[in-house]
């Protein structure tokens, strides 16, 4: 085995081993060989620039159009956003504006009202308080003239039994109501 290897080392290294000169020699068949694949090389870059260059200039175009439109849509969206915001923000203050004129006017509202009832209170209490005196006054007057009559007819009952005087019934109210006008003139007292 170890001949067969060696075999296969010594193989190798002569391939290896470069042939006597110079690595690469400048000689007319290299020359003549590097002419033909440069103009291969143009050939097939005019071929492909002539398939290719148009397909990839209008994807080229094509792609930046496309992103040039979506950068625009994006910007015009954008504006609307705030378009919208500023709109939103607007009918907000609107509102807040709105709200404070509503809560100022029911604060009026219920300032009059409180206002009013009030008044009404204070009406209906001066009313009662005049109605009461005025009730008050005439019980005041029926108890005076009440007390009147009772005096009177005292007086008679005291004066009838010191001067043993009787009277009749009728004669009894003649003189009851002829000192009730003698008192009304104020005469009674004099």
């Amino acid at each position: 085995m170890s001949k067969g290897l060696n075999t296969v080392i010594q193989m190798n290294s002569e391939l290896l081993t470069l042939p006597p000169g110079d690595i690469i020699s400048f000689d007319a068949e290299l020359i003549k060989n590097l002419i033909i694949i440069w103009i291969n090389v143009m050939i097939l870059v005019a071929i492909l620039a002539f398939i290719l260059y148009k397909p990839i200039i209008k994807f080229m175009n094509n792609r930046s159009q496309t992103i040039q439109n979506k950068l625009d849509h994006a910007k015009t969206t954008l504006d609307e956003a705030d378009d919208l915001k500023e709109q939103y923000e607007g009918k907000l203050k609107e509102i807040d504006i709105e709200r404070e004129e509503i809560l100022t006017q029911a604060y009026k509202k219920a300032m009059e009202r409180s206002e009013h009832i009030l008044k009404e209170a204070k009406e209906e209490a001066e009313s009662i308080y005049t109605h009461t005196m005025a009730e008050l006054e005439e019980e005041r007057e029926s108890v005076q003239e009440d007390l009147k009559r009772e005096l009177i007819e005292l007086s008679i009952l005291v004066a009838g039994k010191i001067i043993d005087y009787s009277l009749d019934e009728e004669a009894h109210d003649e003189l009851i109501e002829e000192a009730l006008q003698d008192w009304e003139e104020g005469l009674w007292l004099n």
